[in-house]
């Protein structure tokens, strides 16, 4: 490694670095406290009889996205109001689901003074939380539009689902830095290839396809869990 090029350690969230999907247990956390028939609902949608439904409608060519509906729900919401819930479900929520192996080696590049960046397409007032929590400087994630007054639309203005490495790219000079990319995400393999090293955080469902995935990226590690 060259010593004068940066060190950059991107950490994807969800999966990565807390055993949960950040942006359905929060509107699940948020939602139980302000709205009990919209939480009912998101509990029927993410249980098996309704993704078995959103499959079959897909199947027959009703497009069905759940995570847009879900995120849909949150029009008419208050960001103050919203942000301090994500507070709230950071101490709350999250401290029981984190993955110690990868806030491990966060801990451990912060002690080394490195640069760490979070990369998520989860919710912004989300991952702000959770950047203090960590005591992360910088992040990204995706952002929710809304009004002059802080009223929320239900719709995103930047989503980084499947766009995490166009950001990288425009923000991070790609010649001048070595980066470390810590994911359990199928869709972050063109983080993975931009990497030094990288560490795949996969269950057992997706071995094979992060075998396949990676068989032409040596400098990549599969973490089983």
């Amino acid at each position: 490694m060259e010593k004068d090029k940066e060190s950059v350690y991107v950490f994807d969230v969800c999966g990565t670095l807390y055993h949960t999907n950040t942006t359905y247990s929060f509107l699940e956390y948020y939602f139980r406290k302000k709205d009990r028939a919209k939480y009912w609902l998101i509990q029927l949608l993410l249980s098996l009889p309704g993704k078995a439904i959103i499959i079959a409608l897909t199947k027959i060519g009703i497009k069905a996205d759940l995570r847009t509906f879900l995120i849909g729900m949150l029009k008419h919401e208050n960001a103050y109001e919203l942000e301090r819930y994500a507070n709230l479900f950071v101490s709350e929520e999250l401290n029981s689901k984190r993955f110690l192996k990868t806030q491990s080696i966060l801990k451990k590049a912060q002690e080394k003074n490195r640069r760490i960046v979070l990369v998520s397409a989860s919710l912004e007032p989300v991952i702000k939380a959770i950047a203090n929590e960590l005591e992360v400087e910088e992040y990204f994630a995706s952002i929710l539009e809304k009004s002059e007054e802080g009223i929320y639309s239900g719709k995103l203005c930047q989503d980084l689902k499947g766009n995490k490495i166009r950001l990288i790219e425009k923000y991070f000079d790609i010649q001048t830095a070595h980066f470390f990319v810590y994911t359990d995400n199928l869709d972050d393999i063109a983080l993975i290839a931009l990497a030094e090293k990288a560490l795949v955080i996969s269950k057992k469902r997706n071995i094979k396809k992060w075998e396949s995935l990676l068989a032409t990226h040596p400098h990549a590690e599969i973490l089983h869990v």
